[in-house]
């Protein structure tokens, strides 16, 4: 019995020698395979992370408006590349927190505003079709979505109304979203697009160190001649005129006083509130034209 216990033993340690390295290199072949499955998986498991994270940021910190896609203080970023060690990577679109606690409008996230909301809307600013023909109602849209969510913003007492957005920029530009136009002395200073804003207009709002206390944008002076970009930004300067107006007027102003710092000319009209000024004179016209339309 003994002989054949110790050939049994002999027998298993043979076995052992020869089948357990297989067995150990199979396990590390595993462990590899994991690993890299893990190491693939770990980009996708992060991009998940932050969508909880986003979400539950969403609910603890509304956003300004239920429009924006992300909560107080961050901003969009949409789907992008990204490299890495071996190769490219997508990166879906995220929030991503502000520098400061300001509210900023990218460039993506006014373009996702507008997909995204203003096909819903019904309203329309008053026709301006007889002289204009269609180009005057193909940013209808765009005036509608952008002047309803400033005013949800900025809760004005008095809204600004559509026909007043339509009429400004009849009188800019004509409905020509590519026009540029040189501004002050030296052409460093250049009016762009549908509503004419500058570049000065553009430095300002981008500035979160300047006079702009809060809702500023992250947009270059080139995509200000997206029309979708143009609209939302000039609505939001021409608020900001509205509140500067009221400063110097030392009450409300209302929305011609704000037009009348939108084009410059509140100096003169504090010496002379009654002095005709030939570019108010052009959007007076227009917009009277628009508000007896709907009559």
């Amino acid at each position: 019995m003994v002989v054949k216990r110790s050939a049994v033993i002999r027998l298993m340690e043979k076995i052992i020698r020869n089948e357990f390295p297989k067995v150990l290199a199979q396990k590390k072949r595993a462990a590899k395979q994991r690993e890299k499955v893990m190491k693939n998986f770990k980009p996708l498991n992060a991009e998940m992370f932050k969508k909880h994270q986003d979400i539950v940021e969403k609910m603890q910190n509304p956003p300004s408006h239920p429009w924006r896609l992300c909560a107080l203080g961050s901003h969009w970023v949409k789907t992008h590349e990204r490299q890495i060690a071996k190769g490219v990577t997508i990166v879906d679109g995220h929030c991503r927190k502000n520098s400061g606690k300001r509210e900023i409008l990218t460039f993506d996230e006014i373009q996702e505003i507008q997909k995204r909301n203003f096909h819903q809307l019904t309203e329309r600013p008053s026709s301006y079709e007889e002289i204009y023909k269609k180009k005057s109602s193909k940013y209808d849209s765009l005036i509608v979505g952008w002047t309803k969510y400033w005013n949800e913003i900025f809760k004005p007492s008095d809204p600004l109304e559509y026909d007043f957005v339509k009429a400004l920029m009849t009188s800019e530009s004509g409905y020509n979203p590519n026009v540029t136009v040189p501004v002050g002395k030296g052409k460093k200073n250049w009016a762009r697009g549908l509503m004419q804003v500058t570049d000065e207009t553009v430095k300002i709002l981008n500035d979160p160190k300047g006079e702009l206390k809060d809702h500023l944008f992250s947009i270059s002076k080139d995509q200000v001649l997206d029309p979708n970009v143009n609209i939302a930004t000039a609505i939001r300067w021409l608020f900001h005129k509205k509140y500067l107006a009221g400063k110097k007027l030392k009450r409300e102003a209302t929305w011609e006083e704000a037009l009348i710092e939108y084009k410059g000319y509140m100096g003169d009209y504090l010496i002379n509130p009654n002095l005709k000024m030939k570019g108010l004179g052009i959007f007076e016209k227009h917009f009277l034209y628009l508000k007896n339309s709907n009559l």
